[in-house]
């Protein structure tokens, strides 16, 4: 048991950087940080209303209905809201999803927004990448690094001097736009100018008759489910060794569950994942319950990251006992390989191995559950 949570602990930072760290959560209908207020911790809120003035000296992640910040952050930023508007200072990367989103900040590292209308003000200064995905985007800030636009509708107003892709439907570019950079869009006509728009650079139009229809966002699509496929492989194999060489005997006794009794596993399985949303939904609404939700939801988001692996570690132990016919036999690094390969290959055989990767999962995530309530007990 005491190795199951160390697991936890070990995949903690793969979730939500420096989690693993002191954190501190705050819940209410409103939270205001003031000026003069420091958090030397990661800090962890949860409001219908978000006003961030002071200084976060590691990560700050926000949700809400209207998150509005404005201190320093020295570490990274999550934010998640109807309504977000950032004008504060980031040392690290800043990750939001809202629905208006409005940045005029500053930001070292990266930034990824996927939002409903963003518009990126020119007082903003971002120092690296960006990525925003949304209905409307409007960039009015000056972009030195590469810029990758996916929306409905675009507008520029600034200078990009890096390399720019843009997809959309519309592309318009505002009278102070100047573009020195290599500048790429996808779209089915031209863009639009007003006056006093320069361009120093080529820019390269791939006409495209919708965006649903556009070959290039296929292929694009193409490249990141086989990119996907194959981080996931490689993460799974990087579990499975860990799960084998620090937890083999929990990963054994989660096997040796789901071989007794497969379809009891799937029972507790479907009940788990049935009722999860339900408890940590309630415990968000209720405020007061909030910290107990977040950590039961972060809880089962583990179980759910490591069940595809122990899913393999069950295929391939499941296997090398039937082939060797001794149900002795213990789980391994190499039948746990073999595992997780036949799992990954069965993602590509239609219908079938989609309904049995699903009851595999089912029946793992009921199985460290039910795991975990033995050892509690015992």
């Amino acid at each position: 048991m005491k190795r199951f949570f160390l697991l936890i602990f070990l995949l903690i930072p793969l979730v939500a950087p420096r989690l693993s760290f002191s954190a501190e959560i705050l819940n209410n209908s409103e939270v205001l940080i003031g000026i003069e207020r420091e958090y030397s911790e990661n800090l962890y809120i949860g409001a219908v209303k978000t006003l961030v003035e002071g200084d976060i000296l590691e990560d700050l992640v926000v949700a809400g209905g209207e998150v509005k910040i404005t201190g320093n952050i020295s570490g990274d930023t999550f934010l998640l809201g109807g309504r977000i508007d950032f004008s504060g200072q980031v040392s690290g990367d800043l990750r939001i999803i809202g629905g208006d989103v409005l940045i005029s900040g500053q930001i070292a590292g990266d930034v990824l927004v996927l939002g409903g209308e963003v518009k990126i003000l020119s007082t903003a200064v971002i120092e690296k990448e960006i990525l925003v995905i949304g209905g409307k985007v409007a960039l009015e800030n000056n972009t030195p690094a590469e810029l990758k636009v996916i929306a409905g509708k675009v507008s520029i107003n600034g200078e990009l001097s890096g390399a720019t892709e843009v997809t959309t439907q519309n592309l318009h570019f505002g009278k102070d736009s100047k573009i020195f950079g290599q500048f790429s869009y996808y779209a089915p006509q031209r863009f639009s100018q007003e006056e006093g728009a320069t361009f120093l650079s080529e820019t390269m139009f791939n006409e495209i008759n919708t965006i649903r229809e556009s070959s290039f966002l296929k292929r694009v699509l193409l490249k990141f489910v086989s990119f996907w496929y194959l981080l996931r492989f490689l993460t799974n194999l990087i579990l499975a060794f860990l799960l084998i060489y620090m937890f083999k005997v929990f990963s054994q006794e989660v096997a040796d569950l789901m071989e007794r009794s497969f379809w009891k596993s799937i029972g507790v399985g479907l009940l788990a994942l049935f009722l999860s949303p339900i408890i940590v939904i309630v415990a968000l609404i209720s405020l007061v319950a909030l910290p107990i939700g977040f950590l039961f939801g972060l809880f089962m988001i583990f179980v759910m990251i490591i069940a595809p692996v122990l899913s393999g570690i069950f295929i391939g132990n499941f296997l090398k006992r039937r082939f060797k016919k001794d149900n002795a036999l213990a789980v391994d690094f190499k039948g746990s390989a073999v595992g997780v390969i036949i799992l990954t290959g069965l993602q590509f055989v239609p219908w079938i191995g989609g309904w049995v990767i699903l009851l595999l999962f089912i029946a793992s995530v009921g199985a460290i559950l039910r795991q975990i309530r033995i050892s509690v007990i015992e």
